[in-house]
């Protein structure tokens, strides 16, 4: 590549998607930084298998519902000083790029220190993603078109060594994927894309990850369980449900050797 590019993840119990994310990843970046909340599955045999991760595991607590999210991001952008990069790639282990990022890669706008990509939400399978909006039964308005005002994610940061990158050290849960001060100008890609695999995994289909996400809330942010619970599970209406077709292409990382699939039965 043009330009020496750092991903950087946050992950617990990824054996599921890890290989496939890992052998992307592995294509564009110099070194890719792990840092795992005490996976109890294969996560870490697989982080060393590959020559170009640098993996950490993150001290166990006694409370593992405090995620530390903002201290375990915030660990992870100091990790990427001692490689001094041209760019960060900020992803989780089940958001996968475009293969056209390779191109965006080494045509890149220097001028611009944060990039931010739109993300798909696959749905009921891997060849289609959402794209409805709608608001709950409670009033929270939930977007999934990934040009029509839904959360971008996969942001790519310009490096700069002279900078201390700050993330919110207070926050356990909904942390931003990118530091607080990254100067401006910062903007969007349209042609390049996260494919979001969470809403197809097993965890997320059981209401198991909903569970989680409530315990989390209830500990954290002094919410009822049993209301965020409902919450979470509104979330996943599908009254007004609108899928696209994915483009196979946007998949397709064949022409690079990439041919790992998902393997939904290790989800845990």
């Amino acid at each position: 590549m043009k330009y020496n590019i750092v991903s950087a993840l946050c992950i617990r119990n990824e054996e599921w998607i890890l290989p496939r994310t890992l052998d992307i990843l592995s294509t564009f970046s110099d070194k890719i930084i792990i840092l795992d909340d005490n996976s109890t599955d294969n996560t870490k045999d697989i982080c060393l298998s590959y020559d170009k991760v640098d993996y950490e595991d993150w001290p166990a607590r006694e409370n593992m519902i405090l995620r530390q999210e903002g201290l375990r991001k915030q660990k992870n952008i100091d990790r990427v000083k001692q490689y001094n990069p041209d760019y960060v790639f900020f992803v989780d282990a089940d958001e996968i790029p475009t293969p056209n990022i390779m191109d965006f890669f080494e045509e890149i706008d220097e001028s611009i220190n944060l990039w931010t990509l739109p993300w798909y939400h696959l749905w009921k399978d891997e060849d289609h993603y959402r794209v409805d909006s709608f608001v709950t039964k409670h009033g929270v308005p939930i977007k999934m078109d990934p040009f029509g005002g839904a959360q971008r994610k996969g942001h790519i940061m310009k490096y700069d060594s002279t900078i201390d990158y700050k993330f919110d050290v207070s926050l356990h849960k909904s942390v931003p994927m990118e530091p607080m001060n990254i100067p401006k100008p910062h903007s969007t890609i349209e042609t390049v894309g996260i494919i979001h695999y969470g809403k197809i995994r097993n965890s997320f289909l059981n209401g198991e990850k909903n569970k989680y996400y409530a315990k989390v809330e209830s500990q954290t942010q002094n919410h009822n369980y049993e209301q965020r619970i409902v919450h979470h599970e509104l979330c996943k209406d599908e009254s007004t449900l609108r899928l696209e077709n994915l483009c196979p292409s946007m998949k397709d990382w064949s022409n690079y050797g990439i041919t790992t699939e998902v393997n939904y039965d290790k989800d845990r």
